[in-house]
């Protein structure tokens, strides 16, 4: 099967679901997370001469990526968090 038919073949509707669930919906989260990183990385370029060195660009990116599931996923990992935690203070 080629990319075409694979493409004309996904659940559109299935990621517009998840995409519009929640309260506000998951699409937006999502864009307030990334608009802030956003954000915060046009202000650092505009106010700073020198470049962030390559660990510390690596834990940013680490940081966006972590944010972004945490957004997706927030149910499932809050009780983790919770569990894990727990389980670490007892």
């Amino acid at each position: 099967m080629s990319f075409t038919n694979h493409f004309w073949a996904a659940d559109w509707d299935g990621l517009y679901r998840i995409l519009a669930s929640g309260e506000p919906p998951l699409a937006f989260q999502l864009l307030a997370v990334n608009t802030i990183f956003l954000v915060i990385y046009i202000l650092r370029r505009a106010t700073t001469k020198h470049r962030m060195q390559s660990h510390t660009v690596q834990i940013v990116q680490a940081l966006l990526l972590i944010t972004n599931i945490a957004v997706v996923f927030q149910d499932g990992a809050y009780q983790w968090l919770s569990k894990v935690t727990s389980e670490l203070l007892s």
